[in-house]
């Protein structure tokens, strides 16, 4: 059972208190939604990684993301989302500034080269049309949690454009090539079907007549040398064992 820290007295005071600082516009709770609107971008990035690698934050599947898309994720933070946007308040970012940083490292600004954690290792960050595409919509997930956490009320990535993502044509042609692909199987199968019924031999042609496999297993039989036999008949000279007698 818990006990309250409060005797019905003094709850009246902590009571009169509060309301005395709401009433004189020293409101806690405004104070707090003050300060998380005072949040930087930065403290933010901060905040949805660790919520990710907890395992609190669950992608499209239902699922936890996975390690590797974490270690991206951190990437295009420290090297794209931060030196952009980072000092900025969550709660000023609007529309347009998201759409300048789009372009902004598609054109390469935010291109340096940082230390790995290899000896002597160094990593040459790079922009591009479609790291800029991927950056914004880490962003845009990045924004959604802000909104979920009422930060802000809304997600200013919404309606900004981005860049033909490579990966779906890919991801189409891939597509398009593994049904071609089973066409082509299930044709094939379809059309062997119709030759057997026809009598049709599926299959290479034999090198000998059935004829010449008795005569040739019969001269083998009587001690004629293999080579011989095979040369006769104008084929390899390993066809002549695997002959049947």
């Amino acid at each position: 059972m818990l006990v309250s820290p409060y005797t019905p007295d003094t709850a009246r005071d902590e009571a009169v208190r509060l309301l005395g600082e709401v009433v004189g516009k020293n409101d806690p709770a405004a104070e707090k939604i003050a300060t998380r609107k005072a949040a930087t971008v930065s403290e933010l990035c901060d905040l949805y990684l660790a919520d990710a690698e907890a395992g609190r934050l669950l992608t499209r599947r239902k699922a936890a993301k996975k390690a590797s898309t974490l270690a991206t994720d951190r990437g295009r933070i420290e090297r794209h989302i931060k030196p952009q946007l980072g000092r900025l308040a969550v709660a000023s970012v609007i529309r347009e500034e998201v759409d300048g940083f789009l372009h902004d490292v598609a054109e390469g600004k935010t291109t340096t080269r940082v230390k790995t954690a290899k000896k002597r290792g160094v990593a040459r960050v790079s922009g591009g049309k479609a790291t800029a595409s991927r950056t914004v919509g880490l962003l845009g997930a990045i924004f959604a949690y802000a909104v979920r956490h009422r930060v802000r009320p809304d997600n200013p990535v919404h309606g900004v454009t981005r860049f033909a993502d490579g990966r779906l044509m890919l991801t189409v042609l891939g597509g398009l090539a593994e049904f071609e692909h089973e066409l082509i199987h299930v044709r094939t199968g379809e059309g062997r079907a119709r030759a057997a019924a026809r009598g049709v031999k599926i299959g290479r042609k034999p090198k000998l007549t059935a004829h010449q496999k008795r005569e040739a297993s019969k001269r083998r039989d009587q001690g004629e040398p293999v080579r011989e036999i095979a040369h006769s008949y104008n084929v390899g000279h390993s066809t002549i064992p695997r002959l049947s007698a």
